[in-house]
């Protein structure tokens, strides 16, 4: 499914929703894009302010602190893999303040 496919399928159904005050399920493969859409932004966004987040950044097996570019690799950008809580305050990925 190509993005532009994706996005409109979603603006669909966000519409759909609205109008119809009922919710409408969101395909697997809608989910999987924006799943997948999502770390990547976290990951863009924690690799380019990375003394923002690294004191944040630990493995959450080990406890172990981990560099930016390592936690993404691992952690973030790995598909098919539960997120999780990771350790990364969301105020600071989505800069509020």
């Amino acid at each position: 499914m190509t993005a532009v496919r994706g996005r409109r399928l979603l603006l669909r159904r966000m519409k759909s929703q609205r109008d119809n005050h009922h919710p409408t399920p969101i395909p697997p493969t809608v989910s999987n894009y924006l799943v997948t859409f999502l770390r990547m932004i976290t990951s863009a966004q924690i690799r380019g302010n990375p003394n923002d987040f690294e004191p944040f950044l630990m493995h959450p097996d080990t406890g172990e602190k981990m560099g930016s570019k390592e936690f993404c690799e691992s952690l973030v950008e790995v598909l098919g893999k539960e997120a999780g809580e990771q350790s990364v305050p969301f105020s600071l990925l989505l800069n509020l303040d």
